[in-house]
């Protein structure tokens, strides 16, 4: 019953956050805020992913605000502290990753970072690689970048 109202919450942010298009940050400092959360990103797929275990809940951990949300495709909404401890214990673990076609939003003067982008990757238990879209919101706190909300969807195979 707590995964309702909780992607209902995450639900009214996304569509909230679609809705201030209008008020999105452009300039130099939106574009500094841009390159900031793209460069965290690409480094965690680079190099901490590709260990798994205690690298990749490192990662997490010092990116991941304290009340940060995750919510999976499958329903599972996750915390930090849980996602962490599955990462850990090996429980969840990646075998292949590909991001691409990042997209990323600056709202309220680069203090708030949307980033959208596609993947295709294989994770531990999965008979093959998924793909899928992920959104992920970042806030500028107290001078460093911080992640409070991680969305991964599936997307349906195409048909062959």
């Amino acid at each position: 019953m707590r995964r309702i109202p909780v992607l209902l919450l995450l639900g009214c942010l996304l569509v909230g956050v679609h809705f201030i298009k209008a008020q999105e940050s452009t300039g130099p400092a939106a574009e500094k805020s841009k390159q900031e959360v793209l460069k965290i990103e690409t480094d965690k797929v680079d190099n901490s992913l590709k260990h798994n275990g205690d690298s990749a809940a490192d990662w997490f951990d010092r990116y991941d605000d304290d009340a940060m949300i995750m919510a999976g495709s499958d329903g599972l909404v996750e915390t930090k502290a849980q996602h962490e401890a599955r990462l850990r214990s090996s429980e969840v673990a990646i075998i292949s990753m590909h991001q691409y076609d990042h997209q990323a939003r600056v709202f309220l003067d680069g203090k708030v970072v949307l980033l959208t982008y596609k993947q295709t990757g294989q994770m531990v238990g999965q008979t093959e690689p998924h793909d899928g879209v992920t959104e992920d919101v970042w806030i500028n706190k107290d001078g460093k970048w911080v992640r409070i909300l991680h969305s991964n969807q599936r997307v349906a195979a195409k048909k062959k």
